[in-house]
C-alpha cells in the first residue's frame, strides 16, 4: 500500500487541486463484531468526517465521526444498517458497546454513536454491511496498519469534484500530485477510478450475467 494520510492532505490543497471539493481517506480492514450473543463478520472502515458527504451517505440515528474523535483516536463506531440489524435485532444500538476482533488476539471495545440509512447493495457488495470508526483508531488499533514514507498508510482516498464538468481536470490534478509526492518517473504505483469507470464496469458485469 503506497497511499498515505500525507497524500490525502496534498490532494485537499485548493491551489494544487482546484477541481477537488472534498477529500476523504479511508483505511479498510475486516473483523468479527460482537454484541452479547450476536456476531457478524464485516468490513471495518476507518474514516474522516468528510466521508459521509463524499460517499453520499446519511444518518438514520445518532452522529457521525468528528474531528475530535480523529485526534483522540476514540473507540467509537457508526454502523451500517444491516450490521445494526444483525447485532441488535430492533434494539436501539446508540450508546451500546460492541467488541471487535480484527486478527490474532486483537480485541477492542467500541461505543456505538450512529447508524446509517440503508443504501442497498451492488455487484461489488452491500454498502450497508460495514462499520465505520475514526481513521486514526483503525490505523493504530486494528490489524493491518502500517507506515510508508514516514506516514500512516490508507487503503483508498475518496475525492469529490467541484462539479462534473471538471471531472477529467480533477483526475489529472490528482494524478499529477500523487506522481510528484511519490517521485514517479515511469509507472504509477496508484490507480485513479472515477464514478463513471465504476458504473461502466458494473454495466459490463450486468451484461455478462
Amino acid at each position: 500500500q503506497t497511499l498515505t494520510t500525507e497524500d490525502a492532505k496534498a490532494l485537499a490543497d485548493p491551489v494544487a487541486a482546484p477541481g477537488v471539493a472534498l477529500v476523504a481517506p479511508e483505511f479498510d480492514s475486516f473483523g468479527q463484531v460482537i454484541y452479547q450473543s450476536n456476531n457478524t463478520n464485516t468490513r471495518i472502515v476507518g474514516v474522516t468526517p468528510e466521508y459521509l458527504d463524499v460517499r453520499n451517505m446519511s444518518l438514520a440515528d445518532g452522529e457521525f465521526i468528528n474531528a475530535n474523535q480523529i485526534t483522540g483516536k476514540s473507540t467509537v463506531a457508526v454502523l451500517g444498517s444491516s450490521v445494526a440489524q444483525t447485532l441488535f435485532q430492533g434494539e436501539d444500538p446508540i450508546g451500546q458497546t460492541i467488541r471487535v476482533n480484527s486478527g490474532g488476539n486483537n480485541s477492542t471495545q467500541f461505543k456505538i454513536i450512529g447508524v446509517l440509512n440503508s443504501k442497498g447493495g451492488t455487484g461489488f457488495g452491500s454498502q450497508d454491511d460495514q462499520m465505520f470508526v475514526p481513521i486514526t483508531t483503525a490505523q493504530t488499533r486494528l490489524a493491518g496498519g502500517g507506515r510508508f514514507r514516514g506516514a500512516n498508510i490508507v487503503s483508498t482516498i475518496n475525492v469529490q469534484v467541484v462539479d462534473s464538468a471538471q471531472n477529467d481536470a480533477a483526475i489529472q490534478q490528482v494524478s499529477d500530485i500523487l506522481r510528484q509526492k511519490h517521485r514517479i518517473t515511469y509507472q504509477d504505483d496508484f490507480t485513479v477510478l472515477s464514478q463513471q469507470d465504476i458504473l461502466q464496469t458494473a454495466e459490463t458485469a450486468t451484461g455478462v450475467f
